[in-house]
C-alpha cells in the first residue's frame, strides 16, 4: 500500500482527490494530510527514506496552497474551509518531528489558530461540516477535535489541548444523556436520529487518548460503550465482500454515505480496538 502511495503522487507533492487517482487528478489536500500519517508511520516502521521524501514533497506542497490565513480554500473538499483540517495540521507537525523545518511549524500553528477562532461558546466549531450552513456530522466534529488534540499532545500546548477537551467533554456529557452518540450535531448540540459510526470510533479514540492523559476512568467507559455499540453493527454474518465492514450509517440508507461501507469506518475502529487493548 506505501509503495503504491508513492506511484499515485503527483508532481506537485499532492495526492490526489477522488476514487480513482491518475496523473492528471486534481490534488486534495485533506488527502494529503491524511497520507501523510501514514508516509510518517511508514517511515518509522521500515527506514525507507523514499516514505519521508515523499511525505516532506507534499508537506511542501500543503504550506505552498495555504491561505495566509490558516486555512485552505482551494484543493480541498467542494473548494471550502474546513476545520477538519486541523488532521492537515498534526500531519505537518509529524513531518516536522522527523526532520524539523519551520515553514511546516508555522503553517500547523496558522491553521490550528485559525481553526479554534471558529470555536463557539458552547465548544461546537463553525465550517466544521463538508459546507457551511450544513450540520456537522459526528465524523467531521471528531476529525476537528482530534486534529487539535494530537497537535496539543506533540507541542505540549495547554491551549490546544484544553480546546479539544472542551469539546469532548460536551460529547462525553451527551453520550450520558442518550447511551450513544448520534451521527450530527448542529451549533446548539441538538442530535441527528440517526447514527454515523465512523464518529463513533473517532470519538471513542479521543476519548481513549484523553484517558491515558488524565488517568481518567470514565473517559475510558464511554469509549468502551461506543466500542460496544460498534460491535453490534459490524457485519459478521455472511461471508462476502462486506464481510468485517461497517456500514456508514445506521439506519444504513441514512445520511452520512447512504448504503455504503466505507473502508475509513473500519480503519477508526480497528484504531480505537488496537488503542482500548493497550491500555
Amino acid at each position: 500500500m506505501g509503495l503504491w502511495l508513492l506511484d499515485v503522487q503527483l508532481d506537485t507533492g499532492a495526492f490526489p482527490g477522488g476514487v480513482n487517482p491518475d496523473p492528471n487528478a486534481d490534488p486534495s489536500v485533506f488527502n494529503t494530510g491524511q497520507i501523510l500519517l501514514g508516509l510518517v508511520r511508514a517511515y518509522d516502521e521500515t527506514g525507507d527514506e523514499r516514505y519521508i521524501s515523499a511525505a516532506v514533497e507534499a508537506a511542501n506542497w500543503l504550506v505552498a496552497v495555504q491561505h495566509e490565513d490558516g486555512y485552505w480554500d482551494q484543493y480541498d473538499y467542494r473548494d471550502e474551509i474546513h476545520t477538519y483540517c486541523s488532521r492537515v495540521a498534526w500531519a505537518l507537525l509529524e513531518v516536522e518531528q522527523q526532520i524539523g523545518g519551520a515553514s511546516f511549524h508555522r503553517a500547523a500553528i496558522n491553521h490550528l489558530d485559525w481553526v479554534l477562532s471558529n470555536q463557539t461558546n458552547e465548544y461546537w466549531f463553525n465550517n466544521a461540516a463538508f459546507s457551511p450552513g450544513e450540520t456537522p456530522f459526528l465524523h467531521t466534529i471528531a476529525y476537528t477535535v482530534r486534529g487539535i488534540l494530537e497537535c496539543g499532545i506533540l507541542l505540549d500546548n495547554d491551549t490546544y489541548i484544553n480546546a479539544a477537551k472542551r469539546t469532548a467533554d460536551q460529547l462525553f456529557n451527551l453520550q450520558k444523556e442518550s447511551g450513544v452518540l448520534a451521527g450530527a450535531y448542529d451549533k446548539s448540540w441538538i442530535p441527528a436520529d440517526f447514527n454515523c459510526l465512523t464518529g463513533n470510533a473517532q470519538t471513542a479514540l479521543i476519548w481513549l487518548r484523553l484517558a491515558d492523559r488524565y488517568e481518567d476512568t470514565p473517559y475510558t467507559i464511554a469509549a468502551d460503550r461506543e466500542i460496544e455499540f460498534l460491535k453490534t453493527h459490524h457485519i459478521l454474518a455472511n461471508p462476502g465482500p462486506l464481510y468485517g465492514g461497517l456500514t456508514g450509517s445506521v439506519p444504513v440508507w441514512d445520511r452520512y454515505l447512504r448504503l455504503r461501507v466505507p473502508n475509513w469506518a473500519v480503519k477508526f475502529f480497528i484504531d480505537a480496538l488496537l488503542y482500548r487493548s493497550d491500555s
